[in-house]
C-alpha cells in the first residue's frame, strides 16, 4: 500500500486511454472503509489521468439495503454520475458517497452495461473485493454476460480480509472478459493499471 500511495504522488502523465468510454465500478460498501481514503486518492488521481476525449459512468449502490438473512442483503447498484467527460463532478461525488453498507457488485456489473441508453462501454473498470452479498444475480450470470458483450474488464482487487475467494473471482472474470486483474497490494499496481487503460 505505502508502494502504490508514493506512485501517486508522482505527477500525472496524460496519454490516450484505450477506450473511449469507460464504466467506473466502485465498490463503496462498509468492508471498504479501512481502504476508503487510499482508493478515494487513487480514483481522484485515475481521473487526473484520463483523457478529456474519454467518456466515464460513475456506478455504485443505492444509499438504503435491507438485511435479508444473517449474510444477505438487498440492496439496488446507482449510477453515481451519469457519462461525462467532466472530471471535477466525477470527484466531487467520489468525496460525498459514505462507506457503509452490503456490497452489489454483481449487478453494479450488469448494470454497467446497459447504463446509457443500451450503450455499452469500452471497458469495465472495477474498484471491488471480489465479495458480492447483495446481488441478484449470480456470478455465473454475470461473467457470461459480459463475456457475450465483449466487454473487457480490468479490476483492481481491493484486499479483504479474509479473501474468501475475492480474488478468485475477479481474476476468473477479468480473464473470461479479456481484461486484467489487478492487486492493489502489488508494488507496481499503479504502474499495471495504467498500462491496462492505455
Amino acid at each position: 500500500m505505502l508502494a502504490l500511495l508514493l506512485a501517486l504522488a508522482l505527477p500525472a502523465q496524460a496519454a490516450p486511454w484505450k477506450a473511449s468510454y469507460v464504466a467506473l465500478i466502485w465498490q463503496h460498501s462498509g468492508a471498504q472503509r479501512s481502504l476508503g481514503p487510499s482508493v478515494l486518492t487513487m480514483l481522484k488521481r485515475l481521473l487526473d489521468d484520463k483523457p478529456e476525449s474519454t467518456d466515464v459512468t460513475l456506478i455504485g449502490f443505492e444509499a438504503k439495503f435491507q438485511q435479508l438473512d444473517a449474510g444477505r442483503f438487498s440492496r439496488k447498484p446507482a449510477v453515481l454520475h451519469p457519462r461525462t467527460t467532466d472530471i471535477e463532478s466525477v470527484k466531487e461525488v467520489l468525496a460525498n458517497t459514505p462507506f457503509q453498507g452490503p456490497s452489489p457488485v454483481y449487478d453494479a456489473v450488469m448494470q454497467a452495461l446497459g447504463s446509457s441508453k443500451g450503450e455499452k462501454p469500452d471497458m469495465i473498470l472495477l474498484f471491488a473485493n471480489g465479495l458480492d452479498n447483495a446481488s441478484e444475480t449470480s456470478f455465473d450470470e454475470m461473467v457470461k454476460r459480459v463475456t457475450e458483450d465483449q466487454v473487457p474488464v480490468v479490476a483492481v482487487y481491493l484486499p479483504a480480509q479474509p479473501p474468501a475467494g475475492g480474488d478468485n473471482r475477479l481474476r476468473k472474470l477479468t480473464k473470461s472478459s479479456g481484461g486484467k486483474f489487478i492487486d492493489l497490494r502489488g508494488k507496481d499496481s499503479w504502474e499495471q493499471l495504467l498500462a491496462a487503460l492505455r
